[in-house]
């Protein structure tokens, strides 16, 4: 069910736009697991983490435009500004993983130290986005708590299977 008007509006960002935020994330966090251990340095992994979650962004702009314009019957560029308004938190979410790397280059890490690191904080916002959806539906503290480790088992499981993989 949606929220009124009004209340969607005041709402921080990270919980109206939910779903772009653990998608970036999630993509971020795979980008990391499959390449830090083939890349030579922290700035090109920078690069491959960028360039592919802006890439994820635009088909996820793309998405939302198309069933905007499909479902709605929007305008094309109403629905390109709303999809942009929705989605942008979807490549923003890789700036905090991205800064993790930085910091631990700048501090004398390996790659691989730096990038386990990013990958231990991307773990941990998936935990804290499972713990305020436990929140927001209502739950006990036990029920928040099991919605905080099925994020980050969540998590965890998806670098697992991206290393598996690779």
């Amino acid at each position: 069910m949606a929220a009124p008007a009004g209340e969607e509006k005041r709402a921080p960002m990270l919980l109206r736009n939910a779903e772009s935020a653990m998608t970036g994330t999630v993509v971020c966090a795979a980008v990391i697991a499959a390449s830090a251990g083939h890349t030579e340095s922290i700035r090109s992994l920078e690069i491959t983490i960028i360039v592919t979650v802006g890439g994820y962004w635009l088909v996820h702009l793309y998405a939302i435009t198309l069933a905007m314009i499909i479902s709605n019957r929007h305008r094309p560029w109403l629905a390109l500004r709303l999809a942009a308004e929705h989605s942008w938190l979807s490549a923003g979410a890789s700036l905090v993983p991205v800064a993790v790397l930085v910091v631990a280059d700048r501090l004398g890490a390996t790659i691989i130290s730096s990038a386990f690191v990013a990958l231990a904080v991307t773990v941990g916002l998936l935990a804290v986005y499972g713990a305020i959806a436990g929140h927001r539906a209502g739950f006990g503290r036990f029920g928040i708590g099991l919605s905080a480790a099925f994020g980050a088992g969540f998590g965890l499981l998806l670098v697992v299977i991206k290393v598996a993989v690779h």
